[in-house]
């Protein structure tokens, strides 16, 4: 009697020890799978592209790029998206003989292949446009060959961050106190007798006005070096 009694006792206490184990070991066995699960979760999201823009955002780019189409899309692929501050109302796609008014606008370039189809679309964090198109052959991503229209908006985009960078140094003052008033071509030639400084950059390039509280202030830059040019106070 005593020995099953001890038989049952052992059974019992084998029992008791494997569920045990099995709770101590399933939270790491969970931690795992979920390590897992979230290596691969963060794979998927840094590798496509189109996890930068919203839904609302990439539902205009689809619509812009299928009015450059005559029929409807089979093939539709976000090749590139890069953050930019477009310097105007028309999102760095300007056309000639339109004016457009002078103000920064946070959005992107994004390259689009479409049907074959390599569209390159302009963005704020709401609207799109096409601001051109070609075949994706003619395009070579790894080259520093850049259209004209893109170099051009980079530099003057470029001019006005300079310029916005040098007047904070100088006055010691918060970024968003500091007001774009315009940004228009120019040539250093024209400043030369009212710029404080020496000037070591290319002769064309662009006259920033700026502006923070009362102060005016009127830079030139190239998109690589900048000048102070001129400051006056509004009455």
């Amino acid at each position: 009697m005593q020995s099953k009694q001890r038989n049952n006792l052992t059974v019992k206490f084998i029992y008791f020890s494997k569920v045990i184990l099995m709770i101590s070991f399933f939270p790491l066995i969970a931690n795992a799978g979920n390590s897992k699960l979230g290596q691969s979760m963060n794979t998927k999201h840094m590798n496509n592209s189109e996890s930068t823009l919203t839904k609302t955002l990439l539902t205009q780019i689809k619509i812009v790029v299928q009015k450059q189409h005559k029929s409807p899309i089979n093939q539709f692929d976000v090749v590139k998206v890069e953050s930019r501050d477009w310097p105007n109302s028309a999102l760095g796609c300007t056309k000639s003989g339109m004016q457009y008014m002078q103000m920064i606008t946070p959005g992107y370039l994004v390259n689009v292949k479409a049907d074959g189809m390599l569209h390159i679309v302009h963005t704020s964090n709401t609207h799109a446009i096409v601001c051109g198109q070609s075949k994706p052959d003619s395009l070579s991503y790894g080259s520093n060959k850049k259209p004209k229209i893109e170099e051009s908006m980079i530099n003057r985009v470029k001019a006005i961050q300079l310029s916005r960078a040098m007047l904070i140094k100088t006055k010691d003052i918060e970024t968003r106190s500091v007001r774009l008033k315009s940004v228009s071509d120019a040539v250093i030639n024209d400043f030369s007798t009212q710029c404080k400084q020496n000037y070591f950059g290319k002769d064309k390039g662009y006259k920033v006005v700026l502006s923070h509280e009362k102060l005016i202030v009127i830079f030139f830059s190239d998109g690589i070096e900048v000048v102070k040019c001129k400051s006056s106070t509004v009455i």
